[in-house]
This record gives structure tokens, C-alpha cells and sequence, in this order.
């Protein structure tokens, strides 16, 4: 019931966002972008809900979701704080004796911005830090996408054993600090046959042994392939 509060609302800020893995974002999507979505109050009817609410979240990492389209990642902005301060009993007395300045230096920003949407001009991102924040949240919304993107190389004449394409695809999650279910055996290639049907596929047959399949029309880049272990052989 809480989204139907967005109808008047100017500004939403989540003071701590939950750390986890998001599968649908279809909701959120279509607050963004000021589709219509149908809402209600508690005990109230339903109505037709399009907000120009913008959402501001705060949080200590980034949560998963699900993006293999990037639909999400467009409509973010990234802004990483990494600085840590000293509690200051003061701080209170000291923002309300500056009140005036930081709501002037506010509303000067703000009218840059707007500006900016009058001339077509993208907004500014938030440095080098901010945007690795945003490759990272990229990686976690479609990690498989990623790892082709990085690692990969897709071409006609391509293969490399799925063993290989796994362990490969493991360390890679691994080293990108992303949720270890996307390890789970046989999820990288149904998104990867999805990904390039037709282009991709798998046969049987590879170097590994008779019993284990082999991808062609990709293989792993020399600097991102990891030999399979004897657990990613048995699985």
C-alpha cells in the first residue's frame, strides 16, 4: 500500500536498501519512467497511479537485480561516498547556522540540471568511483552478459569445452564479488543459448571425454580461462 503515498510525492529516500537478489524489477520500471500502474490505499479503491517521484537509496552495497537488457542500470545514477567522519555532537546547531547556503548551492545545481534536460545534455556522473559502482551493479544484473562481454569471444569458428566455459564463468563470479547462485550448474548456458540462439550451441564430444558437451560459436578469452576442477567435471 505504501507506493500508493508516491501520488503527491516529489521525493522518496530508502535510508537503507536491502541487500539481496531482486528477480523482477517490473514495478520499479514502471515508477521510474512514470508509467501507469494501478494502486490503492489501504482500505481505499483502486486508481491509476503515474508519479514524477524521484527515488533516492542509500546503502552499504549494492542488491541483485535481474537485468539482462540493462532496462534497469539506464535509469540509475551511482553516486559513491566513501568518506567516514568523527561523531560531532555540534553537527545539528552547525547545518541549521548554514541552512540558508546549502539550500542556495541546492537550488543553483538544481537549475544547471534542469537546464541540461532543456539542452539534451546527459547528466554528469559521479567519478571514476561512481562508475565503477555502476560497471559492478551491471555485472551483478546480468552476469553471464558480462562475462561474454569481457571474457568472450563469440565467432563461427569458436569453441571451448562447457567444463572450461563454467569454471572460467565461476572464477569470474567470484572474482567480481557477485551472489554465488548465479554458479549454480546449467545457468550460464540456458541464458547463453538465449542470449545467441542458434549462434551458440552444444555438442557432445569435447576434449575433456566422451561423456562431457563442448560450446561452439564462443570461447573464453586466454586471460579469463580457469582449468575445471574435479567437482566442475562431476557436476
Amino acid at each position: 500500500y505504501s507506493r500508493a503515498n508516491l501520488t503527491t510525492a516529489a521525493l522518496n529516500i530508502t535510508a537503507e536498501l536491502l541487500l539481496k537478489n531482486i528477480e523482477e524489477a517490473g514495478k520499479f520500471k514502471m515508477l521510474v519512467t512514470g508509467e501507469k500502474s494501478d494502486e490503492r490505499q489501504i482500505y481505499g479503491r483502486p486508481f491509476g497511479m503515474r508519479t514524477t517521484c524521484k527515488f533516492w537509496f542509500l546503502s552499504n552495497g549494492l542488491p541483485s537485480i535481474r537485468d539482462p537488457l540493462g532496462s534497469v542500470s539506464r535509469r540509475l545514477r551511482f553516486v559513491y561516498f566513501g568518506a567516514s567522519f568523527r561523531r560531532d555532537p555540534s553537527l545539528k546547531v552547525k547545518l541549521a547556522t548554514e541552512a540558508p547556503g546549502i539550500l542556495a548551492h541546492a537550488v543553483r545545481d538544481l537549475q544547471q540540471l534542469m537546464q541540461m534536460v532543456v539542452d539534451k545534455v546527459e547528466f554528469p556522473h559521479g567519478g571514476p568511483e561512481s562508475a565503477n559502482v555502476g560497471e559492478q551493479f551491471k555485472r551483478m544484473g546480468d552476469p553471464v552478459g558480462s562475462f561474454v562481454r569481457e571474457g568472450c569471444t563469440v565467432a563461427p569458428n569458436a569453441s571451448v569445452d562447457s567444463a572450461v566455459f563454467q569454471a572460467s564463468f565461476n572464477a569470474y563470479v567470484d572474482s567480481c564479488g557477485l551472489f554465488p547462485v548465479y554458479k549454480k550448474p546449467g545457468m550460464a548456458f540456458k541464458q547463453l543459448y538465449t542470449m545467441f540462439p542458434g549462434a551458440v550451441r552444444s555438442v557432445h564430444g569435447g576434449s575433456t571425454g566422451s561423456r562431457k558437451k563442448r560450446l561452439e560459436g564462443i570461447t573464453v578469452k586466454p586471460d579469463f580461462e580457469v582449468a575445471p576442477t574435479l567437482d566442475d567435471l562431476l557436476s
